[in-house]
């Protein structure tokens, strides 16, 4: 049986693809998980913030004046996204960069002098040909949402190969191949170096959002890159949630949700596609973890 684990820089953050395979050598796996990790690249080049010559990038720069073309993966995260904030009216939302600007946990980048805190998730449109326009200021970050595409992409990229098992994990953003499902540490947000809790997994993927990844000061408070999209507020420095569904991209934007929408919201936004847990109520969630228990 041979088996690779390898990792590379990607989305912010360590990206580790693991592969088993009882037929395919170790240099087919090698050349398998060459082909994951440039998918990722491609989503990466895309759709992060920083890169000034992505998607993301030209879009907000551009689209409050005219329609910006934008490739068909970036459209359709975009949907996504927006299909998730209507879901859950409003507690996902990509357009909150500008409070994450302000307590300095995005870089300050020349942006529309119009551009303010009014807009939200209802001013981003793209069309049934790929075109973006803002029908007001926003700046778009798809970090909430496209680290799971990445993954999904990543995935799809091994599938076609049907390796006995892989498992894509970055950093909380998981999905895995095969008839084996792995187990998963949930860590304790109370003491998150220090406590966890081993899982199963209850579908293919799973995301986590925990405040204590990014919680720093911020004059008086503490903030961090989780914000309530209607407050404007940082989650509680203790706040996580854990999402499985069938997708990284579901898992990753529902974790979101999980953290701020009201539980009849909530359960609506799932649609019996996925199940939440938060760690603080493991006690009474695990190992069924049927019945949703109220978020601290």
């Amino acid at each position: 049986m041979a088996e690779i684990s390898r990792s590379q820089p990607l989305l912010g953050t360590l990206v580790r693809i693991t592969l088993r395979d009882a037929a395919m050598g170790a240099d087919g796996l090698h050349q398998l998980a060459d082909d994951a990790f440039a998918a990722i690249t491609r989503v990466q080049a895309l759709m992060s913030w920083f890169d000034p010559q992505s998607d993301v990038s030209r879009i907000n720069a551009r689209a409050h004046r005219e329609e910006v073309e934008v490739h068909p993966c970036t459209a359709h995260v975009l949907r996504e996204a927006r299909r998730f904030s209507q879901l859950s009216d409003g507690a996902f939302d990509i357009t909150i960069t500008p409070v994450l600007t302000g307590w300095g946990l995005r870089p300050t980048r020349k942006t529309p002098r119009s551009a303010s805190l009014a807009g939200n998730w209802e001013d981003v449109q793209v069309t049934v040909s790929n075109q973006v326009f803002y029908t007001r200021p926003v700046q778009v970050d798809l970090g909430g949402i496209a680290k799971g595409y990445a993954v999904d992409r990543a995935v799809a990229a091994l599938a076609h190969a049907a390796p006995d098992f892989a498992l894509v994990d970055a950093s909380g953003d998981m999905r895995y191949l095969g008839n084996d499902p792995p187990q998963l540490r949930l860590r304790d947000p109370e003491a998150p170096y220090l406590r966890s809790t081993e899982v199963p997994f209850l579908k293919r993927a799973v995301a986590t959002s925990a405040a204590y990844a990014s919680t720093r000061r911020k004059g008086w408070r503490r903030v961090n890159h989780l914000v309530h999209p209607q407050t404007r507020k940082p989650a509680p420095t203790h706040a996580s949630a854990t999402v499985f569904a069938d997708t990284c991209l579901q898992a990753d934007a529902l974790s979101k949700v999980a953290l701020f929408a009201p539980p009849e919201t909530l359960a609506s936004a799932l649609q019996d596609e996925a199940a939440v847990i938060w760690p603080g109520s493991l006690a009474e969630a695990h190992p069924a973890f049927g019945n949703f228990p109220t978020p601290p």
